[in-house]
């Protein structure tokens, strides 16, 4: 959904004929498939496969239920319910199946226990430097009093919570000496200036559009004393990780896996911009503080670099690849 946008609800249903017909062309086309839910044209595939004796697999990567309940209107939390029984339903019949999370997207939609499950985030960053943490520690020590908070977030929709920091910044403008909210993020800027100045805050934030992935938004989250991400959505968010992998302490939604990384102090309800308010100024006043989460994130973020990922991810896909083979006799392709 972008930015004013309405739930269609007959074209999350998957009842759009051109799109039914398409997807089971595709499963028809392949050997088994693999669906990234939640996602109505994943259920679809799902259904297909079933429907052909196509073997399937899942990778669930994010939690149906919070990101329509808590994003959205009435129609959105009309849907969140049915959406998220549907996967339940297809997590419980699924013999393979892949979790982002460690634990909460387990909890909430378990897959039976003779199911072959692996809990390994899609999110994959580099080996981790220790010159990078030196030289965010010698920099932050420090503690001149400014304060550079940096989010990486798509500015089409609300549901990143960019209004929640325009918020919290009408809020502390006052109470830090010097403040600076920078969005790195393609989208339409121009509603968002809007929001800015709806809270008087328009001075403080700085849209710096989008940048190469790599070294670019690396210098990039190296320029910033504090990442913030108080999503309403997710499933394990990839530029939290990122972000913690430089040495930044964080504030985030306690939505999905996010607990999963940050402590409890780390954390917000989504859209409570009192509450980072509140966390913005002790973080502002606290250098020490900055530097011992840091730290804290740099080690956690260590627990998701590509080289340990892949060889469980690769391990999963292999398999699943015996499964098919066992039903087909053939080789496997992924279909998504």
């Amino acid at each position: 959904m972008t930015q004013g946008s309405t739930l269609n609800v007959r074209s999350l249903l998957g009842l759009e004929s051109a799109a039914k017909q398409t997807v089971a062309e595709q499963v028809g086309l392949h050997d088994a498939v693999i669906a990234r839910l939640s996602s109505e044209l994943g259920l679809l595939a799902i259904g297909d496969a079933i429907a052909q004796g196509k073997p399937w697999a899942v990778e669930l990567v994010d939690c149906p239920w919070d990101s329509y309940w808590n994003y959205g209107g009435v129609k959105a939390k009309l849907y969140a319910p049915l959406i998220a029984a549907r996967v339940r339903r297809v997590m419980k019949r699924s013999t393979h199946a892949l979790y982002v999370t460690k634990e909460f997207l387990q909890r909430r939609y378990p897959c039976s226990r003779s199911a072959v499950t692996l809990a390994c985030s899609n999110v994959e960053i580099p080996p981790l430097d220790e010159t990078v943490l030196r030289k965010r520690e010698t920099y932050a020590a420090r503690g001149d009093g400014n304060l550079v908070i940096g989010q990486i977030a798509s500015l089409k929709g609300r549901f990143k919570g960019i209004q929640t920091v325009m918020e919290a910044l009408s809020i502390v403008r006052n109470q830090v000496p010097s403040i600076e909210y920078h969005i790195l993020g393609g989208g339409e800027v121009g509603p968002w200036r809007q929001e800015a100045l709806r809270w008087g805050v328009e001075d403080l934030c700085y849209f710096d559009g989008v940048l190469p992935a790599g070294d670019a938004v690396c210098r990039w989250l190296d320029s910033a004393d504090l990442y913030v991400h108080p999503s309403f959505k997710e499933g394990l968010p990839r530029a939290l990780i990122e972000a913690m992998s430089r040495g930044c302490p964080a504030i985030a939604s306690n939505v999905a896996g996010t607990p999963e990384l940050l402590p409890e102090e780390g954390m917000i309800h989504p859209g409570d911009a009192r509450a980072l308010a509140a966390k913005l100024v002790d973080l502002a006043r606290d250098p020490e503080r900055r530097v011992c989460e840091g730290r804290r994130n740099f080690y956690t973020a260590g627990g998701y670099t590509n080289d340990k990922l892949s060889v469980e991810r690769t391990q999963f896909l292999e398999m699943f690849r015996g499964a098919v083979d066992s039903t087909t006799g053939k080789g496997v392709q992924s279909s998504r």
